[in-house]
């Protein structure tokens, strides 16, 4: 970014700037991703003579616009036993060319089943405050689009918990404080990991008391991604959150 202050010394030549000239974008096979199952990870739109290097989470790399891969077990990256391996993709030219991109990909055993398939909803979760008045909870649906091994991401500078079906909950850590002057804490990522089948999924969150330094969702509602397969990292759209049946919408 040219607005970012920078000193050029002695015979080093001037930075040039603009948008990356070749993409590093990537998909890979959806469905449940268990250990030692062959994965098919393809480059989108490659570039003619760019190099194209992956680097799988566990150690293992590999050279090419197509390649598959084995994850050994489902320990993850952090070997924290969440599924989720960091995987990147760097297409080079060059010394000068470096393009970057990471994709989450989720291995498990088994596929957490869809409470259902279709239901008529409504858009947006049913807002609840919490006993004590120590915060709000927000319950309804997650509409997963396919088969596979997603991770849901939770922005908030509060205490949250974030749940999906009966899996374990995910909590964010203690809170950090704001840099530069700033009011309240740092805005966190609190991140669930889990292979889910195609269909409405039950969410439940809970976001504690405080100023909230994230981003506002649209009508105050969470902020979420989420990553999975054919879904790189996005925000997570309004008409996959939803209220079904009798519950009423925020």
């Amino acid at each position: 970014d040219a607005d970012i202050p920078l000193e050029v010394r002695g015979k080093a030549a001037e930075p040039a700037y603009g948008p990356a000239p070749a993409h590093a974008d990537f998909d890979y096979d959806a469905g449940l991703i268990r250990p030692r199952r062959t994965v098919r990870f393809e480059v989108i739109q490659p570039s003619q003579g760019w190099r194209y290097e992956w680097l799988f989470g566990d150690g293992t790399r590999a050279e090419g616009t197509v390649v598959r891969h084995a994850f050994p077990d489902t320990q993850g990256t952090l070997l924290d036993g969440s599924g989720r391996f960091r995987v990147l993709l760097r297409a080079s030219k060059h010394e000068q060319d470096d393009v970057w991109s990471s994709r989450s990909v989720v291995v498990g055993r088994t596929l957490a089943p869809a409470a259902m398939q279709q239901a008529q909803s409504l858009t947006g979760l049913h807002a609840t405050p919490l006993a004590n008045g120590q915060g709000s909870s927000w319950d309804g649906w997650l509409r997963v689009p396919a088969d596979g091994g997603y991770t849901i991401t939770l922005l908030t500078s509060r205490r949250a918990k974030l749940q999906i079906d009966d899996l374990p909950a995910a909590g964010n850590p203690e809170a950090r404080m704001q840099v530069c002057g700033f009011y309240g804490d740092a805005v966190q990522a609190t991140q669930l990991t889990a292979a889910l089948q195609a269909g409405l999924h039950r969410i439940h969150i809970e976001i504690g008391t405080g100023m909230e330094n994230s981003t506002a969702g649209p009508d105050g509602q969470p902020v979420l991604y989420w990553d999975g397969p054919a879904t790189p990292l996005a925000p997570i759209p309004a008409d996959a959150l939803v209220s079904v049946g009798g519950e009423q919408t925020h």
